[in-house]
């Protein structure tokens, strides 16, 4: 019996084709441009597949966006706004050049009255972002899921940037040096590794010296990612929620996508589907786990035929199922063998 059972797992993976086994495919999703727009760029993306980022018009203003599967681009934010964050149905970013919160209950609410910015929203509603004092001076701070005020930091140029579901966020110090806080003790600081982003795990990405790299705060070790074959310069924008997936820039190459566990860096047009031929994704700027585990979703922009559009590249449910049955099988496959090997005992 357990011959027959080896048997026919073994001919359903000598079956399966070869394309199963290896990295999961993406297809690509054209969120498109708002109405009169010329290109679009998505910039973040939650674990519901909720999309955000901004349009560009000819004169270069920029309207931001909010993208759903059902309800497709709309417009939020107000007149030359970008959207840099979205999660759980709460969009943040800038507005006339001060901090807004978008949902769909309250609309558009101007989170200051000075000028800054919103830069990331947890799945409490909580925001990060820096407050403008002067022309040349800001302050980081966040905001709760009332909108109010908290956490300003009275250490001059400092620039909130990303924050997890544990309230701990990240930011810029007058642009050349990061720092980390956890709400509660002293300001880290990061050194030159300037973050970008921050998961639930506390690995931040971000860069070093230009060249893009991960940094696991809680034992303050820094790791080079590199860039793609070619390129010189390079940064880590986005980071999935459990710190395992990395997505950004190679400046030439375009868009990529890293994993952490297999020190494994791809160029993320090299991933796409076959079906999406054409297509070159220029930036990955924003990672979410997907509902199974074995896939990812990821917002950026991509070209295709002259134009650059927002997109959202996610794995065929077919495809997540197929990883999950192939897995499946292994993990059956191995207590087969190690069953036979203690009969044979």
């Amino acid at each position: 019996m357990l011959k027959r059972i080896s048997l026919i797992i073994g001919v359903i993976a000598v079956c399966l084709p070869d394309t199963a086994f290896a990295s999961p495919v993406y297809q690509v999703t054209d969120l498109g441009v708002l109405p009169g727009g010329v290109s679009s760029t998505a910039t973040s993306v939650d674990s519901t597949g909720e999309v955000v980022g901004y349009t560009t018009f000819a004169d270069n203003s920029t309207q931001a966006f909010y993208w759903t599967q059902s309800g497709g681009m709309v417009a939020v934010g107000g007149v030359n706004s970008k959207a840099f964050g979205v999660n759980n149905g709460n969009v943040v970013g800038v507005s006339g050049n001060k901090p807004f919160r978008w949902t769909q209950v309250s609309g558009t609410v101007l989170l200051d009255t000075n000028n800054g910015q919103a830069n990331g929203v947890n799945a409490s509603g909580e925001v990060v972002g820096s407050r403008n004092l002067t022309a040349s001076n800001h302050r980081a701070l966040t905001w709760d899921s009332s909108n109010t005020l908290s956490n300003p930091f009275l250490v001059l140029n400092l620039t909130g940037v990303a924050i997890n579901d544990l309230g701990h966020f990240v930011g810029v110090s007058g642009g050349t040096a990061g720092y980390y806080y956890d709400g509660v003790n002293p300001r880290q600081s990061l050194g030159l590794f300037l973050p970008t982003s921050l998961s639930n795990t506390n690995f931040a990405g971000g860069s070093v010296s230009q060249i893009a790299a991960f940094e696991n705060i809680s034992t303050s070790t820094i790791t080079t990612i590199g860039t793609l074959p070619g390129d010189t310069i390079s940064n880590a924008l986005g980071i999935d929620p459990l710190g395992t997936l990395i997505v950004g820039l190679s400046q030439g190459q375009g868009g990529f996508l890293y994993d952490i566990s297999s020190s494994s860096l791809s160029s993320l047009t090299s991933l796409l589907d076959p079906s999406d031929s054409g297509w070159s994704i220029l930036t990955g700027n924003a990672i979410a786990n997907a509902p199974i585990s074995s896939s990812a979703m990821i917002a950026g922009q991509g070209g295709f035929g002259g134009v650059q559009h927002a997109v959202l590249l996610t794995v065929p449910e077919t495809s997540s199922i197929l990883l999950v049955f192939i897995s499946l099988l292994t993990f059956v496959g191995l207590c087969v063998r190690r069953f036979q090997g203690k009969v044979v005992e």
